[in-house]
Parts: C-alpha cells; sequence; structure tokens
C-alpha cells in the first residue's frame, strides 16, 4: 500500500515538472533500412513506442530524410511524410525511392504531433542496408 502511495505521488509531481507541452509522448524504439523490392527502392523499418505510462493515443507524423551525394555535390531526398496513431507501440515501413546515382550517406527521421510545432523526436542513422 506504500508504495503504491508513493508511486502516485511520484506521477503527481512528475506532471507538475514535466508540463504538457514538454513531455515526449513518442519514442523511436529502433530504425533500420532494409532493400526493397528493386534497384534504389528501400523499405525504412521504424518502431515507435509510447514511453512510460500510456496517456492514450499518440498521433502524429514521421517524416524521413536521406543525405548524401549526387554527381559529386551534396544532395537530400525527403521521403514520404508517414502517419502513426497508437496506444503502445507502431511500426512502419514506409519505402523510399532514391534517384539513379544518388549516393546515400545519412538517414533521418522527425516525428511531429498535429498540435505541436516543434520536433518531437530525431534520430540520425549512418546509411547501412540490412543484409548489404
Amino acid at each position: 500500500a506504500e508504495v503504491a502511495r508513493q508511486k502516485q505521488q511520484l506521477e503527481f509531481y512528475r506532471g507538475i515538472v514535466i508540463k504538457g507541452s514538454e513531455r515526449i509522448d513518442v519514442a523511436i524504439r529502433e530504425l533500420r533500412v532494409a532493400p526493397g523490392a528493386s534497384s534504389g527502392r528501400y523499405v525504412v523499418r521504424l518502431s515507435l513506442e509510447q514511453p512510460g505510462k500510456s496517456q492514450g493515443a499518440v498521433t502524429g507524423v514521421a517524416k524521413f530524410t536521406v543525405d548524401g551525394l549526387q554527381a559529386g555535390r551534396a544532395a537530400q531526398v525527403v521521403g514520404p511524410e508517414t502517419a502513426y496513431n497508437f496506444r503502445y507501440f507502431s511500426a512502419l515501413q514506409p519505402e523510399l525511392v532514391l534517384p539513379v546515382g544518388f549516393t546515400p550517406q545519412r538517414l533521418t527521421v522527425e516525428l511531429r504531433a498535429p498540435d505541436r510545432p516543434e520536433v518531437l523526436v530525431t534520430r540520425t542513422m549512418v546509411w547501412a542496408v540490412d543484409g548489404g
């Protein structure tokens, strides 16, 4: 009973310290790239989770950007914006199509909520394709 009371107090004080606009409702659990169906096509495997105690459904958009080289110059390919809506976990698998001659170097994912202007979470990884 004492532990339960302390947990309730802890949640109460966390709610005071972490205001609604500062609370992060989504986290990236895993980010990987797999080969797609044909040359220049890749599948991003993105696992999302709701950290801490679930506060209901989490809704937002994941934006994918690939930085690399095209004809020896820095270039960027913007992938699809993929919507998410989940309570505990979610797995997204959008397809990226890279132009011929583009050499990918980094993949960046940004997670945004519809009711907040700032980026909630950003994750960047060095481009590496599973099995390749």
